[in-house]
């Protein structure tokens, strides 16, 4: 028979087309027994279709893609479109205050979080870390000698030619009325001496391991003078009395708005800033700071000033360290005398000179730079700051200057690569070319946090090489040319970071000083229990003879150092 769907011929007995697939239904001539034999019944073919398999209802997938690409979107575009609505729904002097704030805002918690250190490290926290620090000679240094040809400095080197390396390490631990200071010195990666101290409230403990396991004990009247336990004591205090986080921000937030609700008549215009090659289009804002401003805003934070809760109690906290002896309520009452006598007097005050502050904003509403033109009396300086972005590259310029000379002036660009910024300095002073630096590897988030984490290479400028040839001194001028200084740093988490500084003469190493340092797991401060008096002077004679000045001198040896300088020991250790 025929296929009905492509016309083919297949077998009468076929379930599916032999061709194109489709199922078939076929009734044959021969009566089926089970059912009536029928004399008009025919072959018949009938297409009965496949079921359609269902379908996956794609729907949730796209729609979460969607979703998700939208919050990508929203979020990078979510600044741009709060700036632009605010740009055009204020006018300039709102805008100018929109901006100061959000900037302002993003630079207030890296501030509390410096003070919260300063609280942490006043108030002797329960802490353990580490400090280590290596110097290590390399083979550049004779060479660096030798092109210098100078005798006294020839003389000097070859004392200490035998140094190869020189290496403290100090385990510092810290709880609340106690301190204690592990240090181990090393020459040329032999340790060579190690001390251990104890401080508390009232006595230091020092032992010197390596000449007599024996610690020394005195009152720290003895060494430091009758008023060390007061200035411990006074240090804690002071460190309670700093304001907390909370008290900060709302200061800082309040006399903020004091400052910015006096500003008006800020002028508005598109320009083009431009530093290190790089230019970007932005917005300048410029408010005219004169007498009558000062004046206004002076009287805003006086007023604010009057009856402010926060001030009130930090004054009260100072108050209370021991070593202030002055009643919170005197000083309180004192104070806000000096403040009403200034809002009195406030008119007959005459501010001499003008500002004009300018900030430059980007389309995000973040500032990329700042020009003040201050004219104070008969002198005008202008201090410039830019800081432009276009693509993966940011440009940097700050200069001090006056209309007749450039006192100071830093200019360069970075280029950005996977968080990383690379690129070059020049560092100016009254237009003369001082330094160069190369950047490489620079982390800027971490530097806005004042952490810098990255390499930064100096040499001399081009000026004063210039400077040099030209007074004759091409020798001194080519060891300056073959100079260059490191400085790496690494922060490899809140609790690690390492800083290596390296002195390079014709590429070849110097002197290297590597610097790690670590927190670490706090131990507990066990205070000795056996020791000697270092005010019994016959005990403290016993306790120097019994220096083991042997190993000491076993150690220098091992070490390499200088045979005078055993010697020097050897000679001591006999007097004994």
């Amino acid at each position: 028979m025929m296929c009905p769907n492509c016309g083919n011929t297949i077998s009468n007995n076929n379930i599916f087309c032999d061709v194109c697939g489709v199922r078939l239904s076929t009734v044959n001539d021969t009566p089926n027994p089970q059912l009536p034999q029928t004399s008009n019944f025919t072959d018949e073919v009938s297409i009965i279709p496949e079921p359609s398999p269902k379908k996956k209802w794609k729907k949730p997938l796209i729609i979460c893609a969607i979703i998700f690409l939208f919050s990508i979107i929203t979020i990078y575009a979510a600044p741009y479109v709060t700036n632009t609505f605010v740009k055009t729904v204020t006018d300039s002097d709102d805008y100018f205050r929109y901006v100061i704030k959000k900037n302002v805002k993003s630079e207030t918690n890296e501030f509390l979080d410096s003070l919260q250190t300063l609280k942490e490290t006043l108030s002797y926290e329960k802490q353990t870390s580490a400090l280590n620090t290596k110097l290590s000679v390399g083979e550049g240094m004779e060479e660096l000698i030798d092109d210098i040809d100078d005798n006294d400095i020839d003389d000097i080197y070859d004392y200490i030619r035998w140094l190869e390396s020189a290496e403290i390490n100090i385990k510092a631990t810290s709880e609340e009325k106690s301190v204690n200071v592990e240090a181990k010195a090393f020459i040329n990666d032999c340790e060579v001496a190690n001390a251990n101290t104890i401080v508390n409230d009232e006595e230091i403990y020092i032992a010197f391991p390596f000449l007599n396991d024996e610690y020394i004990c005195t009152q720290l009247e003895e060494v430091y003078g009758d008023d060390t336990s007061e200035f411990l004591n006074t240090q804690r205090e002071f460190a309670d009395a700093l304001p907390s986080k909370e008290i900060s921000k709302r200061l800082i937030n309040k006399y903020l708005e004091c400052i910015l609700e006096n500003a008006e008549g800020v002028s508005e215009k598109k320009t083009t800033i431009e530093a290190g090659g790089v230019s970007q289009k932005v917005t300048e804002l410029t408010l005219e700071i004169d007498d009558k401003y000062t004046k206004k805003t002076l009287e805003s934070v006086l007023n604010e000033l009057e009856d402010d809760q926060d001030i009130k109690k930090i004054i009260k906290d100072f108050c209370e360290i021991d070593a202030i002896d002055l009643k919170s309520k005197d000083v309180y009452d004192s104070f806000s005398d000096a403040v009403d006598e200034l809002l009195e007097d406030i008119d007959e005050i005459d501010f001499d000179g003008c500002v004009d502050f300018s900030i430059y904003v980007d389309a995000r509403g973040d500032i990329k730079g700042i020009y003040i033109n201050a004219s104070l009396s008969d002198e005008r300086i202008e201090i410039t700051y830019l800081l432009p972005k276009k693509g993966n590259r940011t440009g940097e310029l700050l200069c001090v200057e006056s209309p007749d000379i450039e006192y100071f002036s830093l200019e360069g660009s970075l280029k950005e690569r996977w968080n990383r910024h690379s690129g070059e300095y020049v560092i100016c002073v009254a237009e003369f070319e001082i330094f160069k630096l190369q950047a490489n590897k620079l982390d800027t988030k971490k530097l806005d946090e004042g952490i810098f984490d990255g390499e930064i290479t100096v040499k001399t400028g081009d000026d004063v090489r210039k400077l040099l040839k030209l007074s004759g001194n091409n020798e001194i001028a080519k060891i300056i040319d073959d100079l260059k200084i490191t400085l790496e740093s690494k922060e490899s988490s809140k609790k690690k970071s390492k800083v290596l500084i390296g002195v390079y003469y014709d590429d070849l190493l110097c002197a290297s000083l590597n610097i790690n340092e670590e927190e670490l797991k706090h131990e507990n401060i066990s205070v000795p229990t056996d020791y000697v008096d270092a005010t019994d002077t016959e005990a403290m004679i016993e306790w120097i003879k019994d220096f083991d000045y042997d190993f000491l001198i076993d150690s220098l040896k091992e070490a390499d150092v200088s045979s005078e300088i055993i010697e020097m020991i050897e000679e001591f250790a006999d007097q004994q």
